[in-house]
């Protein structure tokens, strides 16, 4: 894909990780940090953080690359329903009907229980995620390879969502800089510009205009 806006990114706005709305089920905080592109949860157990921009329609692409992943640490990444509530039991925050999430053991969430899902990723690996809430699907890709369409019929407003255990770290690329592997035909950065709609008035003369006043004195 050679459109400047898909390499490049459009030029303001981007989303990055939100430390307002970030959750820690163990002890110690979430550590967010990289202008607020990489999330850390070294040592503390399972925590999570959304995105500053929710979605409701379109076409959006994003990646992230995780990184010291090893042993049983799980990364588990996604999109969250806005306004949901996420219930840990145990430390694990995917026990909410709120999240549709690839894991990096191969799984997705369905709400209620894991199914497979997809292959495996670990440390290196690019994850990329594409919501169509057009089509009302989410599919994420693993180094460029689609794993295939991991969830349908989604209809409402939802942000990315991040979730890992122990050690590992995420970076995430919401558009700043050029995507690792290309985005789908027709998927957008996550950001302001792309978002906004676009509002176009073919005679702008018929709504606004100059008037020439002449006073009495």
């Amino acid at each position: 894909n050679t459109d400047i806006n898909t390499v490049r990114g459009q030029e303001t706005g981007y989303a990055t990780l939100n430390p307002l709305q970030t959750k820690n089920y163990n002890q110690g905080s979430v550590v967010i940090s990289n202008g607020n592109l990489e999330i850390d949860t070294s040592g503390i157990g399972w925590s999570s953080a959304a995105g500053t921009i929710a979605v409701s329609s379109g076409k959006w692409f994003w990646e992230y690359t995780c990184s010291n992943l090893s042993g049983s640490e799980l990364i588990r990444n996604g999109i969250f329903k806005q306004g949901g509530v996420l219930s840990g039991t145990g430390g694990d925050d995917v026990t909410s009907p709120d999240v549709y999430i690839y894991a990096s053991n191969a799984q997705k969430w369905t709400g209620s229980a894991f199914t497979s899902y997809g292959t495996t990723y670990t440390a290196g690996d690019t994850i990329g995620v594409a919501l169509d809430l057009d089509a009302g699907t989410l599919t994420f890709y693993k180094n460029g390879v689609t794993q295939g369409s991991a969830y349908t019929g989604l209809s409402d407003t939802f942000s990315p969502y991040f979730s890992q255990s122990s050690d590992p770290k995420s970076i995430i690329n919401f558009g700043q800089k050029p995507f690792k592997f290309p985005p789908p035909d027709g998927f957008q950065p996550l950001n302001t510009a792309n978002k906004r709609p676009e509002t176009v008035i073919s005679r702008p003369d018929q709504y606004v205009g100059i008037v020439t006043y002449t006073g009495n004195g």
